[in-house]
């Protein structure tokens, strides 16, 4: 299980969440302008947006957490699964919102799944 997210005497003042939020902004815009460069490696993904708001937030002294989940594809004929990253954060103005219907991955989940060789060759 994981623990829960320590933000008892660590949340930022607000001063310091308004910047967090135009870092954000910043960090949003670049990674859309970065993906559409042809041959760029960086993708303007739910999980790239995700590592790159984490990183800001983190420079910023907000707590956030990474988290990837998945779901089963729904639809006509839809098979598999579908995965979504997102960050969890006390300051919901500065989280990024989970998709209905998704589960996180915990870390002892994703060591089993790795374990077993799921497919990721």
């Amino acid at each position: 299980m994981m623990r829960p997210l320590d933000v008892t005497a660590t949340l930022p003042g607000p001063e310091v969440r308004h910047r967090a939020r135009e870092a954000l902004r910043v960090t949003r815009a670049l990674l859309s302008r970065l993906a559409r460069i042809p041959g760029s490696p960086w993708r303007n993904t739910c999980l790239f947006r995700s590592i790159a708001a984490h990183a800001a937030l983190s420079w910023y002294g907000v707590p956030a957490r990474l988290r990837i989940g998945v779901r089963r594809a729904t639809g006509d004929g839809a098979t598999g699964i579908v995965a979504h990253a997102w960050l969890e954060c006390e300051d919901p103005t500065l989280a990024a919102e989970k998709q209905p219907g998704m589960t996180p991955l915990e870390p002892s989940a994703a060591r089993h799944v790795i374990a077993r060789g799921a497919g990721f060759e």
